[in-house]
């Protein structure tokens, strides 16, 4: 039986708000004093965070009522949504949309609290009060009644739940670095032109001979096309029944920066839903979830707000990738999608969209023998990953409740 002891969380911590410099004064922003938004917690593949999307100044700082946390402390969005969670690495402050964590290192380890807080999630968020949208006020979030143990135990159960996260954090620091690496190819074959030519050269540096293109306002290598997206992709249309509903994917859970999907938390009880395939290309069809794109490893079904891209020909399936992964490509869909308060892409503007296409299948298939073998790894670290996931949130609560014990 695991022995604890009973605190409220401002007797172990120090609960601290947030605050928002005027945005109306520039000078307040852009220094170097990191500051948080729930925001910048959106993207939970990590407990730690080291830096927020804005920087205030210290004129900033001092013009709101904003405090600094301490390195390695606990910070909690308490609206807007509750309960967005990372650890602070570095020194920093946030907005209004924080109850963060000051703790006392003697009475509560950093990373205990981070997963106790996770697990206990639903019971804080209970706590929020409000009816535009629910917040937990500091008062609710310092009485919380919380039972710890002992805080060698708690760095026992700590590490075991870490050494998985850390994994976690390691297959998706490789996947990052492999699609660097993906994309410093692609760019420097098919944007820079700079493919290996019959000699083994880079063609445009070599010398090879370009010709000015009028639709995409540059030059393109002699004998390439120029296409629209229609000629080498089409959307797919065909629907299913729900009863057949299975890895169903939303705007929801498309991970942002390409990062993969996570498992729908709601599912459709009527109507169709679109059915995609391996190497389908899925894209969020709402602004502002434009840029979360996913190139599929099975087979599922999505929600009409996604996008279904197919490549016409399977020669064309990491190219079409590469190319929809473009910033210009999102920028294309956004200045031409329709709708005032959900705005969405429109397809018939999607696919006019102008393509250069390469002369030949060797440099595509000498593409995807390079891109290929990436691209598995990547699906592969997102795969156990998966599993790493479903065995940490196994343990959480079996540790937390005493059920498994820690020697």
């Amino acid at each position: 039986m695991l022995h604890t002891n009973h605190y409220k969380i401002k007797e172990i911590s120090e609960v601290i708000n947030g605050s928002t410099p005027s945005t109306k004064e520039d000078d307040n922003y852009d220094g170097d004093i990191i500051w948080l938004t729930p925001k910048d917690l959106s993207d939970q593949r990590t407990k730690y965070i080291y830096r927020g999307e804005r920087n205030i100044t210290k004129k900033g700082y001092d013009s709101c009522g904003t405090k600094m946390i301490p390195p390695d402390n606990i910070i909690m969005s308490s609206r807007a949504p509750i309960g967005l969670l990372s650890i602070n690495k570095n020194e920093c402050c946030t907005n209004q949309g924080f109850k963060s964590l000051i703790l006392n290192k003697n009475l509560a380890d950093t990373n205990y609290m981070y997963y106790f807080i996770k697990h206990h999630m639903p019971q804080i968020e209970a706590l929020g009060s409000g009816t535009t949208f629910k917040e937990v006020s500091k008062d609710s979030m310092e009485n919380y009644e919380i039972d710890i143990p002992d805080l060698l135990t708690q760095k026992k159960i700590a590490d075991v739940l870490s050494c998985i996260d850390d994994k976690i954090a390691l297959n998706n620091k490789t996947n990052t670095e492999l699609e660097n690496m993906a994309k410093t190819v692609y760019d420097y074959w098919f944007t820079q032109f700079d493919f290996p030519d019959k000699n083994g050269n880079p063609y445009k540096t070599s010398g090879g001979q370009m010709v000015y293109n009028e639709a995409l306002k540059r030059e393109i290598p002699v004998g390439w096309e120029v296409g629209k997206l229609s000629d080498i992709a089409y959307f797919l249309t065909e629907t299913t029944g729900v009863e057949n509903l299975q890895n169903y994917i939303t705007t929801d859970n498309i991970l942002p920066n390409k990062q993969g999907v996570t498992k729908a938390e709601f599912i459709p009880t009527y109507g169709n839903v679109l059915k995609y395939e391996e190497y389908d290309i899925l894209i969020a069809n709402i602004r502002p979830y434009f840029k979360k794109i996913w190139l599929s490893n099975t087979t599922g079904m999505c929600s009409n707000d996604v996008l279904c891209i197919k490549a016409k020909k399977s020669i064309y399936n990491f190219f079409l990738y590469r190319f929809l992964w473009r910033d210009d490509f999102f920028d294309y869909v956004m200045k031409g999608a329709k709708g005032s308060k959900m705005p969405r892409g429109d397809k018939k503007h999607i696919m006019s969209m102008p393509i250069p296409i390469p002369n030949n299948n060797t440099l595509l298939e000498s593409f995807n023998a390079f891109y290929g073998p990436l691209q598995n790894q990547i699906w592969e670290n997102q795969k156990e990953n998966d599993e790493l996931t479903n065995i940490r949130n196994y343990l959480l609560p079996l540790l937390m409740n005493g059920q498994i014990e820690v020697k």
